[in-house]
């Protein structure tokens, strides 16, 4: 037994424990790794994700001296460091990670790794607006989920074909349609964050032509982000209600769900969320409802804060080397 690889052992220990009669140095490396890896989700959660990044490359760079990035560990840390990456807007260096990831879990036990690491590319080529890569990603990954039978990705993988569809193909039914199902499969697998995201994708599908429909659903999305925290997911949710109030005539409630979101959005930025993300569109959003109420100069002093935030994320973006990336592949 002691002549086998240490890194089998390793890859053992952080998947089912550490088993008795390892050696003293082989199990302190598996400890030290789980604990760092188990802290960096933590940091994830809380949206401290520089931390989170600095903890994943550490222990990328530790599988890569030992060989063993193409492990089933390796792979896993791996989509949660492009994950992060993505979350903190390096866009360009997720991508660049992502399709290396795509080429490593081809293989039948990583198909899972597989299926989130082309949803996580949709995601990415649905925001730079890349609708033929986004969609090359969701066939990959539906594919994939239809083939081995891996139901617990479904609800995300209808998150991304409803959003596709809502954005792209502009094809309302079939946008309702993969909306409702993450509705109905999402709390099968606990997978709270995706039924509220559901519940917002059928609110943003029906808020032209069904107040009463919208209103309904991003109320229960509203619900069920606070009830894990998520005060970045409740405040665009009040941020919808105050825009659904107040296009169809009721400004002064509207004005209600911007000081809500105001609330929220400050708590999203206590917790660690960009505030240049999150406080930006909470202005913009009041300075339209203030400006139908006919209080100008207020409305005026929104949109200036509004428009000076989002000039100062927009700089931080650099679209043109996302794209640069993905001509290379």
């Amino acid at each position: 037994m002691s002549k086998l690889n240490p890194g089998f052992w390793l890859i053992i220990s952080l998947f089912f424990g550490v088993p008795k009669g390892l050696p003293a140095q082989v199990m302190h490396e598996a400890a030290i790794l789980k604990a760092q890896y188990e802290e960096a989700l933590v940091h994830m959660d809380a949206y401290r994700n520089k931390k989170a990044i600095e903890l994943l490359e550490q222990i990328a760079r530790q599988l890569q001296d030992r060989k063993e990035l193409s492990t089933p560990f390796g792979l896993e840390v791996r989509l949660q460091l492009v994950q992060a990456l993505e979350k903190d807007y390096q866009d360009e260096e997720a991508i660049e990670k992502l399709w290396a990831l795509v080429e490593d879990s081809k293989t039948h036990e990583s198909r899972g790794i597989f299926v989130h690491a082309h949803l996580t590319l949709a995601r990415l080529h649905e925001k730079h607006l890349r609708p033929a890569y986004c969609l090359h990603s969701l066939r990959a990954a539906q594919l994939a989920v239809g083939q081995y039978d891996l139901q617990s990705a479904y609800p995300r993988l209808a998150i991304r074909l409803a959003s596709y569809h809502r954005i792209f193909s502009q094809q309302r039914d079939s946008a309702m349609y993969y909306a409702q199902e993450v509705i109905r499969t999402a709390p099968l697998y606990n997978e709270f964050e995706h039924e509220a995201v559901g519940y917002m994708l059928v609110g943003l599908l029906s808020r032209d032509e069904d107040f009463e429909m919208a209103n309904s659903h991003f109320s229960k999305a509203a619900k069920t982000f606070k009830s894990y925290g998520n005060f970045h997911g409740l405040g665009f949710m009040y941020g919808n209600l105050a825009r659904l109030n107040d296009a169809f005539g009721n400004p002064e409630r509207a004005l209600l769900y911007c000081d809500s979101f105001l609330m929220a959005a400050r708590r999203a930025v206590k917790n660690g969320h960009d505030s240049l993300e999150v406080l930006p569109a909470a202005w913009k959003i009041r300075a339209n409802v203030l400006q139908h109420l006919g209080q100008h100069d207020s409305a005026m002093h929104y949109l200036r804060l509004a428009h000076d935030g989002e000039m100062q994320f927009l700089s931080r973006e650099n679209r043109d080397k996302v794209l640069e990336i993905q001509a290379r592949y």
